[in-house]
């Protein structure tokens, strides 16, 4: 089996991300930044779902170190096995199914704030999660 060299989202998906990238928040991001956002916000928020119809979205060779860091250690953490880096196609598979989950919830978010309030919101919750993990491995 050969390695993929794009990371998918679902085909219904674009049209969300396409209005993202409208935004004053998303306004400049590319769709690799967007594609990630989305994955961490389906991966916070517990929402993994299935792609049924899949769309090209980002080219690997795009991806930097810390962003395969990002995509192996979700894929780490879900799957429990290390050695899941070794399978890329299941590692991608695994990150967009988390951006297909995240997206919609990225875009209510948005929706139901103002930019200015989006980003303080996002930054409070940020705050919260790292003061959750901190107090977890004390």
């Amino acid at each position: 089996m050969s390695i993929p060299d794009r990371l998918y989202i679902h085909t219904k998906d674009k049209e969300l991300y396409d209005m993202l990238l409208k935004t004053k928040f998303f306004s400049g991001k590319s769709n690799k930044e967007l594609f990630l956002f989305a994955m961490a916000i389906g991966f916070k928020n517990q929402v993994r779902r299935e792609i049924s119809s899949k769309l090209e979205f980002v080219r690997t060779e795009y991806l930097k170190e810390k962003d395969y860091a990002l995509l192996y250690s979700l894929a780490i953490f879900e799957t429990g096995k290390t050695n899941i880096v070794n399978n890329e196609a299941e590692v991608y598979k695994i990150a967009e199914e988390y951006a297909h989950g995240g997206i919609q919830l990225l875009v209510e978010k948005v929706k139901g704030s103002n930019s200015e309030f989006f980003e303080k919101q996002l930054e409070l919750e940020l705050y919260e999660y790292y003061n959750k993990i901190k107090a977890e491995n004390e």
